[in-house]
């Protein structure tokens, strides 16, 4: 336990050293508030976004089709890939470009 002494000297260094102990105080009052800022808010986002996603499907993936920004592979810049099965005319140029889509482009092909 500390002594009366401590105690003096801890109060001594604390007066003697206003700034300092202002700015390290206020600095661990921001630091507390900006925690409990981040924590409040990431809350609210995950709760926002659980009651969005409430009446949908765990395995549900959205697809839409778009049109190409450059030509590619005899395909004219603006070519629509719909959202029909992919053949070599509509989409193949689109998917052939990703390399995530290889298995989608190789079995329309």
């Amino acid at each position: 336990m500390l002594d009366w002494d401590k105690w003096k000297e801890i109060w001594a260094t604390l007066r003697s050293n206003r700034l300092r102990t202002f700015l390290t105080a206020f600095g661990v009052f921001w630091g507390i508030l900006m925690l409990m800022a981040m924590l409040g808010f990431g809350s609210s986002i995950q709760t926002k976004s659980r009651q969005q996603m409430k009446g949908m499907a765990t395995n549900l993936l959205f697809v839409w089709g778009q049109q190409t920004t450059e030509s590619y592979d005899g395909l004219p810049q603006g070519a629509r890939c719909g959202s029909r099965r992919p053949t070599s005319s509509s989409c193949a140029g689109c998917l052939r470009s990703s390399t995530s889509r290889r298995g989608c482009s190789s079995a329309a092909g």
